[in-house]
């Protein structure tokens, strides 16, 4: 009944980003839907919530709504910025997005790894069984060949690709927060950057680390299979 009609949903019909699938989809007429946008997963959880909260899902992207109030709130908590000093803007898929320091982004990922230092025990009993999800199932993230899913696929790890070139990344076994900006918002360099990040924290997960480098190699080829540069990551975290 919840879910019988998802014109509730707050985003528009789209065909799967993956190629592959996308490809599958047309040849068969297959038409696009909103279950396959790349924000599909986030508007569900915020329906998710609004059900619990008890308010009407269909009024759940709006800002003044209970539902984005908590997200709010909780954002607040894993930041350590103060609600009244968050941005909020529109997201392209039509939900708020709030925005925050940099240093304040990597401190909430040291706490989804770490989650003993959630102070709030309602929230880190969620953290705790919701990242303890994506360990289980990695692939559920992104796909199997993606850098989010990689890395999820360590329980000592968890990254997130934002919108325009962001990357964060958890080590909990370091208990370290990261966060790498692609100047010019490309995502193609996000494996060079995790990988550079866990060289500048002498972190070794050699298996993580092979897994990167095999599904997206330094080497960069032409049309003509020929090599014609590579990509290196060069960043420093700390300054010396």
């Amino acid at each position: 009944m919840f879910f019988s009609d998802l014109l509730v949903l707050s985003i528009v019909s789209q065909y799967p980003n993956r190629i592959s699938e996308r490809n599958r989809l047309i040849e068969n007429h297959m038409p696009p839907r909103k279950i396959y946008h790349n924000c599909f997963g986030k508007h569900l959880g915020m329906m998710l919530l609004a059900r619990e909260l008890g308010e009407e899902v269909t009024g759940y992207w709006k800002r003044e709504s209970r539902t984005q109030q908590e997200i709010l709130g909780i954002i607040s908590m894993m930041t350590d910025v103060a609600q009244e000093d968050i941005k909020t803007g529109v997201d392209g898929c039509g939900v708020p997005v709030y925005a925050v320091p940099f240093h304040s982004i990597a401190t909430s990922y040291l706490r989804l790894v770490c989650p003993e230092l959630i102070p709030d025990s309602v929230l880190r009993t969620a953290v705790i069984k919701n990242v303890n999800m994506i360990h289980k199932y990695p692939h559920m993230i992104a796909g199997k060949d993606i850098v989010c899913s990689v890395l999820a696929s360590s329980s000592d790890l968890l990254g997130k690709s934002g919108a325009l070139g962001v990357y964060v990344i958890g080590i909990r076994s370091l208990g370290v927060g990261a966060v790498v900006k692609i100047m010019d918002g490309s995502h193609d360099e996000f494996a060079a950057a995790v990988l550079r990040v866990f060289e500048e924290l002498g972190y070794n997960n050699r298996e993580v680390a092979e897994k990167l480098e095999g599904l997206y190699p330094s080497a960069i080829v032409n049309d003509n299979k020929e090599m014609v540069g590579h990509r290196k990551a060069v960043f420093k975290l700390f300054e010396k």
